[in-house]
Formats: structure tokens, sequence, C-alpha cells
């Protein structure tokens, strides 16, 4: 018998599929599905609940989307309690849906409420509500009234100086549409990478320890180490981007990770030197002194 998470794996993949993506399934990593549409990109995390997620992997997910240009995004059935659908709940500040949002998002219709300490709340496009109350000749004191607010609090949510509770989002919604209220596009959502350090990966050099990624770093990239997928290090210098492995096996995930992301591979092997991937020694990463060699050198190796 499939488990909740399975079925909500070939669900969500389902969706994604007949909306034209392309998808890659992942084990044991710190997302389950990677999708990806034209420039959209989507890292997703299935979960039964979303209060689940370790910390260390949603921040790992939230560096790697900063990396490819990804949406990270959990799906999920309840976070303790049943997901509401058409809000959008965050964790270890990821967005978590259920699917019937993700089903309506892939179609556009994304979400308008959010749920925080508030319960769930709305965020206005105050001009939008002004210039739409105006056309249609109300004043603040008719609107509150249907709000069941006051003139002044009208006035607030007028200058977006408060957010609404679901009931009054919805009383506003059937007075102006959505359109006044911000929308949570969840297909295009940028987030800042987690602040969680990990355990770096080393190289011996001379019997000093080296990171892989300071490497990275002093030639001009930026760099981050990885735990839950299959690299060890992301690096990316303007446009190019290089999944790097550190050891002498290769995942054959590894491959389809980076068409999808449109990034070259390498790999920093210590005894031998793997096959069908760019590669080279501990000491001869070491010794790469500009980032135009390392890239040459992946590009050529990659032929």
């Amino acid at each position: 018998m499939k488990d909740m998470k399975q079925n909500l794996m070939e669900q969500a993949s389902l969706l994604l599929l007949k909306e034209g993506y392309l998808l890659k399934t992942l084990t044991r990593a710190c997302f389950d599905i990677m999708a990806k549409k034209g420039t959209t990109m989507l890292l997703l995390k299935i979960l039964e609940d979303a209060n689940s997620i370790q910390q260390e992997a949603a921040a790992e997910m939230l560096r790697i989307s900063t990396y490819v240009g990804a949406s990270p995004l959990i799906i999920a059935v309840k976070a303790g309690t049943p997901l509401v659908s058409d809000v959008i709940y965050q964790r270890f500040s990821l967005f978590a849906v259920n699917l019937e949002t993700l089903e309506k998002s892939l179609h556009l219709e994304f979400p308008f409420l959010k749920s925080d300490h508030a319960g769930l709340t709305a965020r206005l496009r105050g001009d939008q509500l002004r210039e739409f109350r105006e056309q249609e000749g109300k004043s603040l004191g008719e609107v509150g009234v249907k709000l069941g607010v006051s003139k002044r609090m009208v006035q607030r949510y007028e200058a977006g100086q408060a957010n609404l509770t679901r009931v009054k989002a919805v009383r506003l919604a059937e007075l102006f549409g959505t359109s006044v209220f911000e929308n949570f596009n969840i297909l295009n959502n940028s987030m800042p990478a987690g602040s969680i350090s990990v355990s770096p990966q080393t190289v011996l050099m001379h019997d000093e320890p080296l990171t892989v990624a300071k490497k990275y770093t002093l030639l001009g990239f930026e760099a981050s180490e990885t735990k839950k997928v299959p690299f060890d290090v992301i690096a990316k210098k303007e446009t190019e981007i290089i999944l790097t492995v550190i050891g002498d096996s290769i995942t054959p995930y590894l491959s389809d990770i980076a068409g999808m992301v449109g990034a070259d591979n390498l790999a920093i092997f210590k005894k031998q030197k793997p096959k069908g991937i760019p590669a080279l020694s501990a000491e001869e990463f070491m010794d790469v002194e500009k980032a135009e060699e390392l890239i040459d050198f992946v590009k050529e190796e990659s032929r």
C-alpha cells in the first residue's frame, strides 16, 4: 500500500507533467522533485506534515535555489493541522502549500492569504483599493461599514499600514475582486540563502586543510558546501554554475541535475580519476590560478 508521501509525489508530479514541466526526482536529498518549464524552476519537498522538515534541509534548499534561480516549495497535507487551500504557510522561510494551491498556481491563480501569528491574513495593494473605491464612488465610511471596521482603518488599508484578516479579506474581495491584494507567486519566489553553516568538505595539500568552497571564492566565485544533494559544492560566477563532487565515485543523478539547471560538472578526485566527467586531482584543483582557466577546462572536457 502506498504511503502518503508517495501519493503526494505522484499527484504533484502528474500536475507538473500536465503543465509541460520537465521533472527529476531524487531520493535522500533535501528536495524530492526538481521541475523546470522555460525559465521557471521549482525545487519541491514533499511531506505529509510540513512541520517535519529539518532546518538544515530547509537551509540547503534555500542556498541551492539562490544559485540556480529556483523557487523552493514544500508540498504537504498539513502543518500540525490541515493546510487550507489558497493559503501559503511558512516553515524556515520556505513557502508551504497543499496540492490544490499548487494546482491553482500552475494555472496562475496565486494565493493571497497567508497563515501567520495573526491567523490568516492578506496583504493589500492600497493604491489599487483606493482607485477601485473611487471609481465606484464609495466613501471610506461605506467601505468601512461593509468590512465592519472604522473609516480610519480603511485609510490605513489604503496607506499599506495594515493587513486584513481572512473574514475581512473575503468581504473586500466580494466588493472589489482579488486584484486589490498582493498575490504570492509561489512559482517565482526569489528568497535569500540560509545562514546555517555546514561542515566543510576538505582536501589536503602540504598537510594543510583547504576547503573547495574557499578555493572557489578565491577564484572569484560564489560558493557553498552542500550535504543533502548529489554534489558537494555548488559554485557560481556570473552565469557559470559548477556542481562539484569531491571523491572518486559519481552519482548518476548529477548529469541530470546539471542539465536542468544549465550547470557544468566537476569531480575532484583523491585516488582514482572518475570517467565521463571533467576531473582534477585535489592538488591540480588547488593549483588553478584563474576562474577562466577552470571554466575553460570544464567546458572543454565536457565536449
